[in-house]
């Protein structure tokens, strides 16, 4: 049985949420708190704070989408997207690519320069982006 990246990356993330709904201590030690980045060298919080959520509805929401852009209706999804450019080794880029947006999507915090970042991002994204990766349709 070949189970998906995105069903593990769903399962870990509640199973680890669920428990910090009732360990405050689990949470506080999950969360992004740049102080304890920066002051504490805790930068394992760019990445755990994605296995945590603030209550059910927030975290069912979130792992709705993500099973939906990650696996899709009848496997087409963002997962197998990227078996079909990568091949085998598409699961691994996909998990990679997931980790890496975890704390990219946190830089603007961590440097308190707002959501100016995102938007030129995405003003700039075609000169960023390897479109030639991508699949056409």
């Amino acid at each position: 049985m070949d189970i998906s990246i995105t069903l593990i990356i769903i399962i870990i993330t509640c199973i680890t949420s669920f428990i910090s709904f009732s360990n405050e201590d689990l949470m506080n030690k999950l969360i992004f708190y740049p102080p304890a980045v920066s002051k504490r060298n805790e930068w394992y919080r760019f990445f755990s704070c994605g296995l945590i959520h603030a209550d059910i509805g927030h975290l069912m929401f979130n792992m709705y989408a993500l099973y939906i852009f990650g696996v899709g209706e009848k496997k087409s999804g963002l997962e197998y997207d990227f078996i079909e450019i990568f091949g085998e080794k598409g699961k691994l880029v996909y998990l990679l690519m997931y980790v890496l947006a975890l704390a990219v999507c946190l830089i603007p915090t961590y440097q308190k320069t707002g959501a100016i970042i995102i938007i030129k991002a995405w003003v700039l994204r075609e000169q960023y982006l390897p479109w030639c990766l991508l699949p056409s349709y």
